[in-house]
């Protein structure tokens, strides 16, 4: 009876330990999506830029980034 109760506890560690890698692993993903998702506002395009230049340009035509209120 005692070897099936170590069993137990030692089947219980081992999914802690799985359950514990996950979420530090989640926890990295999600700082890295974050520093990403700052990245992208930090390095929005200009005015000037391609992308604002290929789609939409009737939307983008009088807004310029550099002109002061």
């Amino acid at each position: 009876m005692l070897t099936a109760a170590v069993e137990l506890w030692h089947t219980c560690r081992q999914a802690e330990n799985v359950e514990k890698k996950n979420r530090k692993r989640d926890r990295r993903k999600m700082i890295l999506r974050n520093m990403n998702k700052q990245l992208n506002m930090m390095t929005l395009p200009t005015h000037k830029s391609r992308e604002w230049q290929r789609g939409d340009k009737h939307l983008y035509a009088n807004i310029s980034p550099l002109r002061k209120p």
